[in-house]
């Protein structure tokens, strides 16, 4: 924290928002911050109810959205804020905070979406991750920038909806800047800003409520955002893949992540009248071949059939 407020100074005001904490966080930010700089929450309201109800609150034409779990060298601000002169909401290099050179699971170098609503990056493939040799250094249009770090402009977030807080946490993200593609706006990857992401900081890649938060949540994008025809077609075959995916978790002995893609389904399913209700409230759907950032292949099939494992080879 101390390290952002130094990066910040001068340039940016930071803003804490306390999600419902229960250790000594508080006691700490005050050390650093005045309190007017601090919002507590009452309680935990995810990654998408916290952020919405700061963003309530700030009146700034600009919002940086950083995970506390990311650390931010000297010069990873500006280029971000010159990014939104630009896009809507951006994205910068996100590096592992373990393996400096590496990639992180977490947006890596811009995120992107295949034919079958499956997320992936640009350095970051399912688990294969790239190590960063300058080879994605370039500023394009994606599909979605990662929530560990996120750039928008609070007007495109407020028009496109804001954060859906029925999804809690995971791919909260994904969803927005999927509505803010429907709504003509632009996604971005800004290569000279880099941050460092301690991935699995706020829940671990092991646990089987991370597995049930991505496959739940993954399909009701998919449902509220996708053209009717095209969302149809792809929860159709999802259903398949992901009971795939499930005995595959059972195959390794991973009994309860097997159970979480059961739940998350049956999640889904009782969420439909609301994710009707959600898609009504949206403009018209795009076909995804209109959208920017887009795989129209299975990147299941190239990934792990045709063995394609780094993005430079899809």
């Amino acid at each position: 924290m101390a390290q952002v407020i130094n990066t910040c100074k001068n340039k940016a005001r930071v803003v804490l928002a306390d999600n419902g904490s229960s250790d000594t966080s508080i006691e700490y930010a005050e050390s650093l911050m005045s309190k007017e700089d601090i919002l507590q929450f009452d309680q935990n309201y995810g990654y998408a109810g916290g952020y919405n109800k700061a963003i309530e609150q700030i009146q700034a034409e600009k919002l940086i959205l950083l995970n506390t779990d990311v650390f931010c060298p000297d010069d990873w601000l500006e280029p971000l804020i010159a990014g939104l002169d630009i896009y809507d909401a951006c994205m910068p290099k996100i590096l592992s905070d373990l393996e400096k050179s590496k990639f992180d699971y977490a947006g890596a170098a811009g995120g992107y979406m295949d034919a079958l609503g499956y997320p992936f990056c640009r350095g970051r493939i399912f688990n294969e991750i790239e190590t960063d040799n300058g080879q994605y250094n370039n500023d394009i249009e994606i599909f979605w920038a990662s929530g560990a770090c996120l750039a928008v402009r609070r007007a495109s977030f407020i028009e496109a909806g804001a954060f859906d807080e029925s999804l809690f946490a995971h791919q909260e993200e994904i969803d927005l800047c999927w509505r803010m593609q429907n709504r003509n706006m632009k996604i971005g990857f800004c290569h000279r800003s880099s941050v460092y992401h301690l991935g699995g900081g706020t829940l671990s890649v092991q646990s089987e409520k991370k597995t049930y938060l991505n496959f739940r949540n993954n399909l009701c994008i998919i449902f509220k955002n996708a053209q009717t025809s095209e969302a149809i077609q792809i929860i159709s075959l999802r259903l398949l893949l992901d009971g795939i995916a499930g005995l595959q978790f059972l195959f390794k002995g991973k009994l309860y992540h097997m159970l979480a893609i059961v739940r998350a389904h049956f999640s889904f399913y009782g969420r439909i009248p609301s994710l009707i209700e959600a898609r009504g409230q949206q403009p018209e759907k795009k076909k995804l071949r209109q959208l920017k950032g887009v795989y129209l292949k299975s990147i299941l099939f190239h990934h792990y059939i045709l063995q394609k494992k780094t993005f430079n080879r899809l």
